[in-house]
C-alpha cells in the first residue's frame, strides 16, 4: 500500500456539503474516518444526489473504492467537525 495523501477535512458551515479535496487525486481507494472528538454524525454524501448519504459515528470509519478522491463530499450534523483520511 503507497499513501497518496492523508489529510484532515472540517466542514465549515452543518447542513453544506464540501468536497473532501479540492485537488484532482488520482487514486485507487479513499478511507474516511469520522473524527472521535465529533459530537454527532458525519455524512457521506451522494455527489449525484446530495439527498443521499451514508452516516459515521464518531470514530466509525470505512473504505471507499474510487479513483478520485476529490468525488467524495463530507458532511456533518454540527459546524466544524469532519473526518481524517488516507487516499491509497
Amino acid at each position: 500500500m503507497s499513501i497518496v495523501n492523508a489529510d484532515q477535512k472540517l466542514v465549515t458551515a452543518a447542513g453544506t456539503a464540501e468536497a473532501l479535496t479540492t485537488v484532482t487525486l488520482v487514486v485507487s481507494q479513499v478511507t474516511i474516518k469520522a473524527l472521535k472528538s465529533n459530537t454527532d454524525q458525519v455524512l457521506i454524501v451522494d455527489t449525484d444526489d446530495e439527498s443521499k448519504s451514508f452516516p459515521l459515528e464518531p470514530g466509525e470509519g470505512v473504505t471507499l473504492n474510487i479513483n478520485n478522491a476529490s468525488l467524495i463530499k463530507i458532511d456533518v450534523e454540527v459546524s466544524g467537525e469532519g473526518v481524517d483520511w488516507v487516499a491509497t
